[in-house]
C-alpha cells in the first residue's frame, strides 16, 4: 500500500480508501452487515487506513458498522465523514444552517462513538453557503472544541470547487476539497488539490485521493 500526506494536515492516508456508501444499504439494496464488517477489516489488514463515510449513507448505518471496527482499530484510522444532507426530514433535503450542522457532527460522533472526527466535510454545500462562510466558522469552533480535527467540503461539481477554493470565507486553515472531474468526455469522481485558485485533479480516480487546501 502506498501512502500520501493529506494537504497541509499531516495526516498520512492510504491512496486507496474505504468508501462506505454502499454499506449502508438502501442505495443498492439490502445489505449484510457481518460481510461489511469483514470488508472493513480486510481493509485494515491489507493497510488501507482512509475510511470515508456520511450521516446519511443508510440513515447513519454506515457510521454504526464502522464504529464497531473503531473500538478495537481506531488508532489503525483516518476517518472522514460528511453532513448537511437532512435524511430525517428527506433524503437529499440539504441544511447548512450552523446549528444543524452542529447536531449533525454531535449525532455523528455518537453513532461512531468516538470523541473526535479526523475530517468532516460539508456534503454538497451551495456556493452561496460557501461566500457566506458562516457555517465554516462555526466548524473553526467545532475544531476547537476537539470534535473535528480538520474539515473541508465535498462537491458535486469541479466549478464548485473552485469557488471553495477563491472565497477567503472558504479557505480556513486545515480545510479539504474534493470535487468531481470530467475527463475525455467520461465522468470520474476525483479527489481535487487546490492550489492558487485552481483545480487540480489527481491521475487516479476515484474519492481515494485527497489533498488539503491549508
Amino acid at each position: 500500500m502506498q501512502y500520501r500526506t493529506l494537504g497541509r494536515t499531516g495526516l498520512r492516508v492510504s491512496d486507496i480508501g474505504f468508501g462506505a456508501m454502499t454499506i449502508g444499504g438502501e442505495v443498492f439494496g439490502a445489505t449484510d452487515d457481518q460481510e461489511s464488517l469483514r470488508a472493513l477489516h480486510r481493509a485494515l489488514d491489507l493497510g488501507m487506513n482512509f475510511i470515508d463515510t456520511a450521516d446519511a449513507y443508510g440513515r447513519g448505518h454506515s457510521e454504526e458498522l464502522i464504529a464497531q471496527v473503531l473500538k478495537t482499530r481506531r488508532s489503525e484510522v483516518i476517518l472522514a465523514t460528511k453532513g448537511g444532507n437532512q435524511f430525517t426530514v428527506r433524503q437529499g433535503l440539504r441544511n447548512f444552517d450552523p446549528d444543524y450542522i452542529t447536531s449533525a457532527l454531535e449525532q455523528s460522533l455518537k453513532r461512531l462513538q468516538i470523541e473526535t472526527i479526523d475530517l468532516y466535510q460539508l456534503h454538497n454545500p451551495s456556493q452561496e453557503v460557501m461566500r457566506r462562510g458562516d457555517i465554516f466558522e462555526r466548524l473553526d469552533r467545532c475544531k476547537r472544541e476537539g470534535k473535528i480535527r480538520f474539515y473541508g467540503v465535498s462537491l458535486e461539481k469541479t466549478d464548485d470547487g473552485l469557488v471553495a477554493i477563491q472565497y477567503p470565507a472558504s479557505r480556513p486553515r486545515g480545510a479539504t476539497v474534493s470535487a468531481r472531474a470530467e475527463r475525455q468526455h467520461r465522468h470520474h469522481r476525483s479527489r481535487t488539490s487546490g492550489t492558487r485558485g485552481t483545480l487540480r485533479p489527481f491521475q487516479k480516480h476515484g474519492r481515494i485521493c485527497p489533498e488539503g487546501l491549508a
